[in-house]
């Protein structure tokens, strides 16, 4: 509705409109509660077993001590900016490695046999379509 219209508006037959819109959404709510009792019922029943777990659950205590890590990262090396490459000296900062890290693949191209002889190629402006 745009009441800033130059437009005839008939607001007897919009305010019915609306009447009946409003009763036809008052009579689907309780047509839906008529026929879905059962599913509140439901809800309800587990809303009451949770509310029963979640009154005899056991309170999770915080615990105030905290693990410390032993590990030192003293002496630093000789090193320009005296950080570079110390803790890959330490064995307990060491990843284990049971092999090469590259992996070798094989070429795909020693498969690939060349036809030798004559190929027939396309023209100019020719193509695959």
């Amino acid at each position: 509705m745009d009441f800033r219209s130059t437009k005839v508006f008939d607001f007897v037959s919009a305010s019915r409109n609306i009447t009946v819109n409003i009763n036809k959404h008052k009579a689907l709510q309780i047509r839906w509660q008529r026929d879905n009792q059962w599913l509140c019922r439901k809800y309800r029943e587990l809303e009451t077993k949770l509310n029963e777990i979640r009154n005899d659950r056991q309170a999770i205590e915080k615990s105030s001590k905290i693990e410390i890590d032993k590990r030192t990262c003293h002496p630093f090396p000789e090193t320009f900016n005296r950080t570079y490459g110390w803790l890959s000296q330490k064995s307990e900062f060491q990843l284990e490695n049971y092999g090469n890290m590259m992996i070798k693949h094989p070429n795909p191209m020693d498969k690939i046999v060349f036809l030798g002889g004559d190929i027939p190629t396309l023209g100019n402006g020719k193509g695959f379509f």
